[in-house]
């Protein structure tokens, strides 16, 4: 009989973790004090998303309110052909119980054997990738039955089926840079390179040589446009960089000098509020995320942007009422206050005026002549 297996509680996720995640807008937005954005906030539809925990962006230490990580989307089908950036459906990994794929590649095993709860799910060759922030929780979180992938399996991903992947998709844009070229000589003459002067003449026409091969460097975006893959070499053969094939490179997981930009105490320096606050399901995925509700892995990028999005429009709101010139308010000189009737004031004025109407009329009497009696 197996034993029981040990409880286990640790106050941040563990890297390498298959876990379910959900964007908390409310709470990410809360702290602005903007109405409109807390009811954008409250108005917007998440969901249940698969994910795995790459990368932690710093060191854990307990008593934090959040633990920022790397997480790669998991799919629950094969990879999506992007044809102008060279991928393929099969540039993709199945996760065991999982077996199907086109080209017969062996699926990668979780651990412990066998709890993975779903059996359509995908590994993708440059996943939809992003930085969240994950809350922290006052019960921490239990990885008693927790499933994760190995270092050593990480490793291999890298070093072989990433490798190939990113091997083909190289050639692939190799040939459609070539077929570009190919169709921009043939629509345009002025695009046709000049001839060598040792260029030999055929049949009195001068044959050209080939255009020389000049190095370059490509650079394939990531769906959250916050990292590159890098691919130098020419328009014929095109070499990769071993730490920049994938998103599940050396430099992703801290090999070869990946932690030279990342500071660990404190990670990236980046604008923390436009990074996704999440809840986190470590345990028993299936009682949070249904095998026929895993989504898609765009919908997982479309919801970080709307949120970015509607903390970005509180901004400006609360930019604008702070610069915004104070409210023009009337001077004292131009208030006109309303008249107040006051009975014995009026009453005086009237006596006044008729005291004065009085003294003038026994004026005039008394300078008027002496009448002329008979």
């Amino acid at each position: 009989m197996g034993s029981e297996p040990e409880n286990k509680v640790v106050y941040s996720p563990s890297p390498g973790t298959y876990v379910v995640i959900r964007l908390n807008p409310v709470e990410m937005v809360r702290h602005l004090d903007d109405p409109v954005a807390l009811e954008e906030a409250r108005s917007m539809q998440t969901k249940a998303h698969l994910v795995i925990l790459e990368m932690e962006l710093a060191l854990p230490f307990p008593n934090r309110p959040w633990y920022r990580f790397d997480v790669h989307s998991i799919a629950p089908c094969l990879r999506d052909e992007e044809p102008q950036k060279g991928l393929t459906a099969d540039m993709c990994i199945p996760i065991f119980p999982n077996t199907h794929h086109p080209n017969g590649r062996v699926p990668v095993h979780p651990e412990p054997e066998g709890i993975f709860p779903y059996d359509n799910c995908y590994h993708w060759f440059q996943p939809v990738e992003t930085t969240v922030r994950v809350r922290a929780r006052p019960e921490e979180f239990d990885e008693t039955n927790a499933v994760s992938l190995s270092p050593t399996t990480l490793t291999r991903m890298d070093f072989s089926c990433w490798e190939e992947d990113g091997e083909k998709m190289c050639a692939k844009l190799d040939a459609l840079e070539a077929l570009a070229n190919t169709s921009t000589i043939k629509t345009d003459p002025l695009s046709v390179p000049p001839s060598h002067s040792d260029a030999p003449a055929i049949g009195g026409a001068v044959r050209t040589s080939e255009a020389p091969q000049t190095p370059h460097t490509v650079i394939i975006e990531h769906p959250d446009g916050d990292s590159t893959s890098t691919h130098s070499g020419s328009a014929s053969t095109r070499t990769m960089d071993s730490d920049n094939y994938s998103d599940y490179s050396g430099s992703e997981l801290g090999i070869g000098g990946g932690f030279g930009s990342i500071d660990p105490f404190s990670a990236p320096d980046e604008d923390v509020e436009l990074v996704p606050l999440v809840d986190v399901w470590v345990s028993e995925l299936a009682d949070h995320l249904k095998q026929e509700d895993i989504p898609h892995p765009s919908e997982l990028g479309a919801e970080v942007e709307e949120i970015k999005g509607i903390v970005q429009r509180a901004r400006i709101r609360a930019y604008a009422a702070l610069t915004a010139p104070p409210a023009a308010t009337p001077s004292t000189s131009q208030i006109t206050k309303p008249k107040r009737f006051r009975p014995i004031k009026s009453w005086t004025k009237s006596w006044s005026a008729a005291k004065r109407v009085a003294t003038r009329f026994r004026s005039r009497i008394h300078t008027l002549p002496l009448p002329l009696w008979p």
